[in-house]
């Protein structure tokens, strides 16, 4: 009975880890986040996603920037914090209201910007991102 208990146990840890490195795999490199504003904070061949309007106004807020696709902006703690973007890439990047790329979205061409997203329905309300 002991064994079988400790078998289980030890199947269950190991799982539990398999789930936790996952969920860990999924970060991105290229995909970070940092503090500054302005236009100028969002590096060439970068798509970012800005805290606040205007870029971060004037403040020093928190700016996402990837080169890739993210199905799930939980992952860097910027769900749903979005108010402005850069698309200083080459590609077409689309914006998603939820995660795994559904529900409303938008698209921005290379090198289109937003300054505010108050009024689209995704401003607070982006949780993925795809890159095409």
């Amino acid at each position: 009975m002991r064994r079988r208990f400790a078998m289980a146990l030890g199947i269950a840890v190991a799982a539990t880890g398999l789930m936790a490195t996952g969920a860990q795999a999924e970060a991105k490199a290229d995909t970070r986040v940092i503090y500054g504003a302005g236009a100028a904070a969002c590096p060439s061949h970068y798509f970012c996603l800005y805290e606040h309007i205007d870029y971060n106004g004037s403040g020093n807020g928190r700016i996402l920037l990837t080169q890739s696709s993210v199905p799930d902006l939980r992952l860097y703690g910027f769900n749903d914090v979005a108010s402005s973007v850069i698309n200083n890439t080459a590609d077409f990047v689309v914006v998603y209201k939820n995660v795994h790329y559904k529900g409303l979205q938008r698209a921005f061409a290379p090198s289109q910007r937003a300054g505010s997203l108050v009024g689209t329905g995704l401003n607070d309300g982006i949780s993925s991102v795809r890159v095409f």
